[in-house]
């Protein structure tokens, strides 16, 4: 049997959906090939984050980051694990990918995980990215929604669609636990979604890895996953390519301000 190809995570958000997408690959077959991670979230846990990531539980102001790290070692056993309790956009991306392949030579694949509530973030992540000019990145963004949720496998080049690509402005940003006026979780607690989310993400990064460092058929594709009924643990997959829209003001050219978004 050929050898799975090795491989490196980071994770760009710690919150409900990448602690889905974090447990479900350390649990995988291809977690025997998995050389390091790298987690970033500038957040501590509060109580209300228990809510919809249940292993944060009982850990009350300590950093998203470290818990994770706590988890992913109960998961994997000992495992390097570069801890970064900052926002994304002040991660030194090319530093940050230089440590994942450091000391890892046969590490090829790095999947970036990116489960952002706020949508600028989403872009700085990609923009990032595509400015470190690595062809070994594989940037999968996760969402989710009450009986939904949306897997996004982005290329790294220039020319690759950008979370921004099919929409006429960017979304604000809207967190996983809103309460509606009645003190009820407007979206429940999401497990059911992020679960199915991130059985889709371990299958993406499986179908990369057997395509033995060429694109798998999911790069460059939407995935939207909508519960049969109301409540359903079943979920049904729309997958459809995406492709990059010539009028997108997103991340498409290196002569783009690294920063565009504060500039003026």
């Amino acid at each position: 049997m050929k050898p799975v190809e090795r491989w490196s995570l980071v994770a760009a958000g710690c919150g409900t959906v990448n602690l889905a997408c974090v447990r479900a690959l350390a649990q995988a077959p291809i977690a025997e090939a998995l050389d390091g991670a790298s987690l970033i979230d500038p957040a501590v846990i509060r109580e209300l984050n228990a809510l919809t990531c249940p292993e944060y539980a009982g850990h009350r102001d300590q950093y998203k980051v470290e818990r994770l790290a706590e988890l992913v070692r109960a998961w994997r056993g000992e495992l390097p694990i570069t801890l970064s309790a900052q926002d994304v956009e002040d991660v030194d991306w090319k530093g940050l990918l230089e440590v994942q392949a450091e000391g890892r030579a046969a590490a090829r694949l790095i999947v970036v995980l990116i489960g952002l509530d706020n949508w600028q973030s989403r872009l700085n992540v990609i923009e990032d990215l595509r400015h470190t000019g690595s062809a070994e990145v594989l940037p999968i963004q996760v969402s989710v929604e009450r009986d939904q949720a949306q897997v996004a496998v982005f290329g790294n080049r220039w020319a690759d669609a950008c979370p921004a690509c099919p929409m006429a402005f960017v979304p604000p940003s809207e967190t996983c636990t809103l309460f509606s006026p009645e003190g009820e979780l407007v979206r429940g607690d999401l497990q059911r979604e992020a679960r199915a989310a991130a059985e889709l993400v371990t299958r993406i990064v499986t179908d990369q890895l057997a395509a033995n460092g060429t694109a798998s058929s999911w790069v460059a594709t939407k995935t939207n996953l909508h519960a049969e009924r109301p409540g359903s643990r079943r979920f049904n997959l729309y997958t459809r390519t995406r492709i990059h829209m010539d009028n997108c003001n997103g991340p498409h050219s290196a002569a783009t301000p690294i920063r565009w978004d504060r500039t003026g």
